[in-house]
C-alpha cells in the first residue's frame, strides 16, 4: 500500500512538472509572436536617411539648383578689353607704357613719331622700323595715336593723307585686327597759348575733326577719350598736365577708363 502510493506521488510530481513546462513554453512562443508582431508595425528609419518616402520627395531632392543667371554683358564687363591689343604712336603711347596702366597690351612708341617717320623709325631697343613691329604676332586691337606733331604742317589734308597710308599698312600687317584712330587730347590754356608748333586747342579741333572724317572713310574706329578731359573752355585743365599736355596719371588713368568702355566690337 505504502509503495502505491509513493508512485501517485511521484506520477502527481511529474505530470505537475510537466505542466508547468507547458505553460512556460506557451508563455515564451506567444512572447515572440508579439515582439515580431511589434517590430513589424514599427518604421525604422531607412539605411540611406535622406533618400526620399515619395516621387513628390525625390523631385525635390533629386532637382538640381537653378543655374545662375550671367548675362553676355556681365561677361564682356570680366573680361579684358585690352588682351591682343597693341597702341602704335607718338610720345602719349610712350608715357601709357610707361605708367603701366595696361599691363597686357603691347606699345610700339617714340617720342616725336609721325604718320611718315613711322616707316623709317624705331622703338627705343629695337632696329626695325614701328610698324613692323605688328609683324610680332596677331592683335585683335590696335589703336593708332597720331596728329600732335603734324599740328605744324601747312597742310593739314596731307595729313590726313599720309595717316591713311598708315591705316592701310596695319591692315596689311593685321588684316584681322579692328584698327581704331585716336583723337588728340587738348591742352590747356596756357599751352594754347603760347601755341609751340601750331600746338592750340583750335587747330587741335580741326584736326580731330580730320580724323573722325578719316576714320568714317576708312573703317576704323574712331575714338575721342580727349572728350573725357576738357573742362567747360574746352582746354586741359592745369593740373592734368605738368607741361599742359601730356597728361599726368591721373588723365591717363581716365583715358584708360574711357578706352575701357569703348573697346566692345566692332569698331565704331
Amino acid at each position: 500500500m505504502k509503495l502505491h502510493k509513493l508512485s501517485y506521488t511521484l506520477l502527481a510530481l511529474v505530470s505537475a512538472f510537466a505542466l508547468c513546462l507547458l505553460l512556460i513554453t506557451i508563455s515564451v512562443v506567444r512572447q515572440r509572436q508579439t515582439l515580431a508582431s511589434s517590430q513589424s508595425e514599427t518604421s525604422y528609419p531607412k539605411a540611406n536617411s535622406s533618400a526620399p518616402d515619395s516621387e513628390e520627395e525625390s523631385a525635390l531632392v533629386s532637382a538640381p539648383p537653378p543655374p545662375v543667371e550671367s548675362s553676355t554683358a556681365d561677361l564682356e564687363d570680366l573680361a579684358d578689353p585690352f588682351l591682343d591689343t597693341a597702341f602704335v604712336g607718338n610720345s602719349f603711347v610712350f608715357d601709357l607704357k610707361n605708367y603701366g596702366l595696361i599691363p597686357s597690351a603691347d606699345f610700339y612708341g617714340r617720342v616725336g613719331l609721325t604718320v611718315r617717320t613711322v616707316f623709317t623709325e624705331s622703338v627705343v631697343g629695337s632696329t626695325i622700323p614701328v610698324i613692323d613691329e605688328l609683324n610680332a604676332k596677331q592683335y585683335k586691337t590696335v589703336i593708332l595715336v597720331f596728329g600732335e606733331n603734324e599740328l605744324g604742317w601747312v597742310y593739314p589734308e596731307i595729313f590726313k593723307e599720309e595717316y591713311a597710308k598708315v591705316i592701310g599698312a596695319v591692315r596689311e600687317r593685321q588684316p584681322g585686327a579692328d584698327i581704331y584712330v585716336q583723337s588728340l587730347f587738348p591742352v590747356s590754356a596756357a599751352a594754347s597759348a603760347k601755341n609751340e608748333y601750331n600746338t592750340n586747342n583750335t587747330r587741335i579741333q580741326e584736326y580731330n575733326h580730320l580724323l573722325e572724317a578719316l576714320a568714317a572713310e576708312t573703317g576704323a574706329g574712331y575714338l575721342d577719350p580727349g572728350s573725357e578731359m576738357r573742362d567747360r573752355d574746352g582746354c586741359l585743365p592745369d593740373e592734368a598736365a605738368a607741361d599742359g599736355i601730356h597728361p599726368n596719371i591721373q588723365y591717363c588713368q581716365i583715358w584708360v577708363d574711357y578706352l575701357r568702355t569703348h573697346l566692345k566690337g566692332d569698331p565704331s
